[in-house]
């Protein structure tokens, strides 16, 4: 138990005590255990409240309807109109994002052994209940943070994916025009993927009229100079 005596020292000289000495391992020992059973409970109240959250029936009722469907092309064009300088270099960036995601899977919050999907799954899972709209859900056939809940309750949207890909009901189509209408959702989740809109007030404005009880984000960083993207901050909203 050489390591519960090298804590014990630690916290002694945090607390201005050079002396302090295991006068009781057993002691040491049994502290240890209970905070390891408190985290066991923290854990199990967990899983309960995501259980009963996850089967809480939707407080919006019907299922959510389309409220004018277009194809890609048609919201490209509106997106090339709405910006058409930076419309030309976002669709090569999307091009380039669509190849580095296709070759490098594992770096997306949506794919089960990246580190950063299973936080964000431990994190979002206690809020999902009723209809879900996942903004950007990628080709991924059910992303990792959303496995487990029902399919049927499920909605996504994504420029580079098409329904064949997914067992849930999918649109190809952008964040900054979606096709439902409005208050249609329970929860919307944006997945490190408002960094890929073009127009980011748009793409808020209308997660925002989907009105969902609550709005999940797992929002990216740039590291300025390095090149480096790293999903950074977690948040919700009611």
């Amino acid at each position: 138990m050489l390591w519960i005596k090298r804590i014990i020292r630690l916290i002694g000289r945090f607390m201005g005590v050079d002396n302090l000495e295991v006068s009781n391992v057993k002691l040491w020992q049994e502290i240890y255990f209970l905070s390891a059973k408190l985290s066991l409970i923290e854990w199990l109240y967990l899983r309960d409240r995501i259980a009963y959250t996850n089967n809480q029936p939707s407080s919006l009722g019907g299922r959510p309807r389309i409220r004018e469907l277009k194809s890609l092309s048609e919201y490209f064009s509106m997106l090339e109109q709405a910006a058409p300088k930076a419309f030309t270099e976002w669709i090569e960036l999307l091009k380039a994002g669509t190849r580095a995601y296709c070759s490098q899977p594992s770096h997306s919050c949506s794919v089960k052994g990246n580190p950063m999907a299973e936080l964000f799954t431990f994190f979002i899972r206690p809020f999902l209940r009723g209809w879900v709209l996942d903004v950007g859900c990628g080709p991924q056939a059910v992303p990792v943070y959303l496995e487990g809940y029902p399919t049927d309750l499920i909605y996504g949207i994504d420029p580079i994916s098409s329904s064949e890909d997914h067992p849930f009901t999918f649109i190809q189509g952008v964040a900054e025009f979606l096709p439902w209408e409005d208050n249609s959702f329970d929860v919307v989740i944006a997945a490190t993927s408002l960094d890929h809109v073009l127009l980011l007030d748009r793409a808020l404005s209308e997660i925002q009229s989907s009105k969902g009880e609550w709005k999940v984000f797992s929002l990216d960083k740039f590291r300025q100079g390095s090149g480096e993207v790293r999903p950074l901050y977690f948040g919700f909203e009611s």
